[in-house]
């Protein structure tokens, strides 16, 4: 601590013999040389820029899947009764049941409409119609109908299940970003 008190006093009283030796325009000349563009710089916290990412990814996404539904949800709603009972008119229980699953479904599917899908889930339930319409048309076509018809209802039940899980899963997830993996533990 001495040393440095007297380190300090050396330098107080001998501060003009350093200063003489310091060019004037120091500074100038530094500041002549950094580039202009790191004058003007702001810093962004990273934190900031993931946040505003991943708005814009959302709203990107939103909007997408608010597009596919507009046009697809016409193959996801107007499946509906009208179509069932159509081709269903010769066999009652497909009948029955086709309106009570497309019900449901519709049911489901405009509970969706609130929450973005992803493609994978979107593709599922395409997947899922896309067979049903198969077999809808081969409906008919076959030696053994009944098993086309129970095939029929066991992919209205597949539909309606994953619908179901979808809104579980949807519903469940965390809001306003909260992140699952953060546990506080009291010390």
């Amino acid at each position: 601590m001495k040393n440095k008190d007297q380190m300090k006093a050396y330098f107080d009283r001998n501060r003009e013999e350093f200063d003489d030796q310091q060019p004037p325009d120091l500074w100038k000349a530094i500041e002549k040389e950094l580039p202009a563009e790191a004058k003007d710089e702001k810093l962004v916290p990273l934190r900031r820029v993931w946040q505003v990412a991943a708005g814009v990814a959302l709203l990107i996404g939103a909007a997408w899947v608010f597009s596919l539904q507009g046009e697809g949800s016409s193959e996801l709603t107007n499946n509906g009764q009208t179509e069932v009972q159509s081709v269903t008119a010769s066999y009652p229980e497909l009948e029955e049941a086709g309106i009570y699953y497309q019900t449901k479904i519709d049911a489901a599917s405009e509970e969706l409409k609130a929450y973005p899908l992803n493609d994978a889930d979107l593709e599922s339930i395409k997947l899922l119609e896309d067979e049903l319409l198969a077999l809808r048309e081969s409906l008919g076509n076959e030696p053994d109908d009944a098993q086309v018809v129970e095939a029929m209802i066991q992919i209205y039940r597949f539909k309606l299940d994953l619908m179901k899980d979808l809104l579980t899963q949807l519903k469940n997830q965390p809001e306003n970003g909260e992140d699952e993996d953060i546990v506080v533990v009291p010390l």
